[in-house]
């Protein structure tokens, strides 16, 4: 009577789902980079964006500081439901990149772009609350935001010169990055221009077989155990 232990049909089912997962991945990861697009889809210029057929929202202010260095801006960007002009005035800040979507269809044209124009600190601030993951900044810098407050004139002479200084040492920017909120998002899984997986992306695949080895093992010892014959003084006579 043929006798299989059963070490070695669990070795065997992971063997056999090893084979068959790398199997199907690599099918799967072959045809992704066969029928991949060429023309990659992700812009870092406006015109990039004019390029693929991409809507912009965006606040009227910033919108029209933009389309001073790039008039075909004007033409790209959703425009106000309220008055129908080029750029939101009854939008905030941070509905500006709500609006975002990775894919928009053609009903939802006027309603939803694929780019924004704002600020790099609103979406910083929206990621440290963990929204808008799958947001990211542009290469592209179209312009600088700077904030301040008034001096009254009488003290203007002396702190003027002091906050310049301040700003001049660096001691303004080390307070900016000191006090930066930090980024809730997962770190972006990283693919290549084509969608292809990584091996990164299969440590399911190894890690499954390791336990079908190691259970494997597990019942190997105990089996072993079982079938071994204890050694006795009858045994000791006979001999």
């Amino acid at each position: 009577m043929l006798h299989i232990h059963i070490n070695i049909i669990v070795h065997l089912l992971g063997i056999g789902f090893f084979n068959m997962v790398l199997l199907s991945v690599y099918t799967a990861n072959l045809a992704a980079i066969l029928t991949a697009n060429k023309s990659s889809n992700i812009v870092t210029t406006l015109k990039g964006v004019r390029n693929n057929g991409y809507k912009i929202c965006a606040r009227r202010q910033i919108s029209h500081q933009v389309a001073h260095s790039h008039p075909f801006v004007t033409d790209l960007l959703l425009k106000d439901p309220v008055d129908g002009l080029p750029g939101f005035v009854s939008l905030r800040r941070t509905e500006i990149i709500d609006r975002m979507k990775a894919t928009v269809d053609v009903f939802e044209r006027e309603e939803y772009c694929e780019v924004a124009l704002s600020t790099e600190e609103d979406l910083v601030t929206m990621q440290s609350e963990g929204n808008h993951c799958n947001k990211t900044t542009q290469e592209e810098m179209l312009g600088f935001a700077t904030t301040g407050f008034p001096l009254s004139p009488r003290k203007n002479e002396i702190l003027w010169p002091m906050f310049q200084s301040a700003l001049n040492e660096g001691i303004f920017d080390e307070h900016v990055e000191k006090n930066k909120p930090i980024n809730q998002c997962l770190a972006p899984i990283i693919t290549s221009a084509n969608g292809e997986l990584f091996v990164t992306h299969l440590a399911g695949v190894w890690l499954v077989p390791l336990f079908f080895a190691l259970v494997g093992l597990i019942v190997h010892k105990f089996d072993s155990k079982k079938t071994e014959k204890p050694f006795s003084k009858r045994d000791e006579s006979e001999a």
